[in-house]
């Protein structure tokens, strides 16, 4: 498996916007998004707003079995635009997803945690 750490920047002044959509995945169900990641063969993705030198960022941390098989798939997603939720996620971020160059120290997994 392999992991991968990304940043976003988010167009000035859509933080909350950005905030909102990745909250609640407006317009996505439960199927289509497990769909996606299906596809791209993720295991886990995460989601944090991060400020950094005066500029809001998404950060995604993402296990996959394959981390270039997620970025294609996403790229496809993106291009594709037939989704409201990616139209308006492409609204509030000012350019792709960059791998964020962070050696991983450690990460634990409790077998019994919750799905949700």
């Amino acid at each position: 498996m392999e992991t991968i750490l990304t940043r976003q920047p988010i167009v000035e002044g859509e933080t909350d916007r950005a905030r909102a959509l990745l909250r609640d995945l407006r317009g996505i169900d439960d199927e289509a998004a497990m769909d996606i990641i299906d596809r791209e063969g993720v295991h886990t993705e995460s989601a944090f707003v991060w400020s950094h030198e005066g500029t809001d960022y998404i950060l995604t941390y993402i296990e996959a079995e394959d981390t270039e098989r997620v970025k294609e798939v996403y790229d496809a997603e993106m291009a594709a635009a037939d989704h409201a939720f990616i139209e308006a996620f492409q609204s509030v971020v000012a350019g792709p997803p960059e791998p964020l160059d962070a050696e991983p120290l450690y990460h634990l997994v409790h077998p019994d945690r919750p799905r949700e």
